[in-house]
């Protein structure tokens, strides 16, 4: 139990390291290293959990032949599908951590630096390119439905994981 929790973090550990790395290198606006390593953080945990449900359900795949084939090609595709949402939730968590927002008013200082607003009269003819907003043009409130809707999947996939963890039974 020790050796396997021991496993757990050092992996835990070790994602978020190059979680870190990755969303410091790839972004445009430079985020606060604390915002960066909450969202690695949040990803690493999130990772963490998906290659041990992961390897849980290839384990269990493999008990018999045709669901060794079927069941291991189905579970990395969908592995893959969720990693990607997994770097992209970390990402949005940096981004949107308290820390980043409060970084706001300079990457705006430094977006009408470059032009964007710089006071110019309107020319005829020319049409300026509409300013981007945070939310999306028609953008609605969220109904009860769209806000409970991934709490049930949170739910279900915390059922899934105690299930799986504990081998299946009961």
């Amino acid at each position: 139990v020790l050796i396997r929790a021991l496993g757990v973090t050092l992996g835990v550990a070790t994602s978020t390291l190059l979680f870190f790395v990755m969303y410091r290198l790839l972004p445009q606006p430079d985020l606060p290293r604390r915002a960066l390593l909450q969202g690695a953080l949040v990803a690493a945990v999130a990772f963490e959990l998906l290659k041990l449900v992961a390897t849980k359900l290839i384990a269990i795949a493999g008990d018999s032949p045709p669901a060794a084939v079927i069941g291991t090609v189905l579970v990395v595709i969908v592995w893959i599908n969720l990693f990607s949402r997994i770097a992209l939730l970390g990402a949005a968590w940096a981004a949107t951590s308290l820390q980043a927002r409060q970084n706001l008013p300079e990457l705006r200082e430094e977006a009408s630096e470059d032009g964007a607003d710089d006071g110019a009269e309107p020319v005829a003819g020319v049409r300026r390119p509409p300013v981007r907003t945070l939310q999306p043009a028609g953008a609605r409130d969220p109904r009860p439905v769209d806000v409970l809707r991934p709490l049930a999947v949170a739910g279900l996939a915390a059922v899934l994981v105690r299930w799986l963890l504990r081998g299946g039974q009961g």
